[in-house]
C-alpha cells in the first residue's frame, strides 16, 4: 500500500519534469509590453478573417502584424522622447531617426485563434537609446 502511494508521488513528479521540460519557452513574464534592456516589446491583435468572412493567409496576418506593431511602437517612442527630453531641437533629430527602430521589428510570439491572432513584436532601441543619452553622433562627448 505505501510503495503504491510513493510509486504514485514519484509518477507524478515525472510527469510534472516531463511537461515542464516539453512546455513552450515562451513565459507568462514575457506576456508584457514595455521597455526591456535594448529593446521595446509591443502586443497587437488584429482580425484573422476578411470582411468577406474568408480567412487571411499567413502572410497577410504577418504583414499586418508587423505594420500595426509598427505603428504602435512609434507612438510609443514618441510618447517616451518627449517625456525623456526636454530640448525641442534633440527631440525632432531623435525622434526622426525612429524610422530606423520601425525596420528591425521581430515577431517573438504570434498565436492565432478563429476570429482573430495575437503577437507581441520585439524591436531593438539601442541606438535611439544613444541617441537621446549622447546626441547626434550616438557616442559620448
Amino acid at each position: 500500500m505505501i510503495y503504491r502511494k510513493i510509486s504514485i508521488v514519484f509518477v507524478m513528479i515525472a510527469l510534472a519534469i516531463l511537461t515542464y521540460s516539453c512546455g513552450s519557452d515562451w513565459k507568462i513574464s514575457d506576456r508584457m509590453e514595455g521597455f526591456k534592456k535594448n529593446s521595446l516589446r509591443v502586443y497587437v491583435r488584429i482580425d484573422a478573417v476578411r470582411i468577406s468572412g474568408e480567412e487571411k493567409t499567413q502572410n497577410e496576418v504577418e504583414r499586418e502584424i508587423i505594420l500595426s506593431a509598427r505603428g504602435r511602437c512609434a507612438q510609443f517612442l514618441k510618447s517616451h522622447i518627449r517625456k525623456t527630453l526636454s530640448d525641442r531641437e534633440k527631440i525632432n533629430q531623435v525622434i526622426m531617426s525612429i524610422t530606423t527602430v520601425l525596420e528591425s521589428s521581430r515577431i517573438r510570439y504570434r498565436k492565432c485563434y478563429d476570429t482573430y491572432c495575437e503577437a507581441f513584436v520585439d524591436f531593438n532601441i539601442g541606438e535611439l537609446e544613444k541617441r537621446m543619452k549622447y546626441g547626434d553622433k550616438g557616442e559620448s562627448k
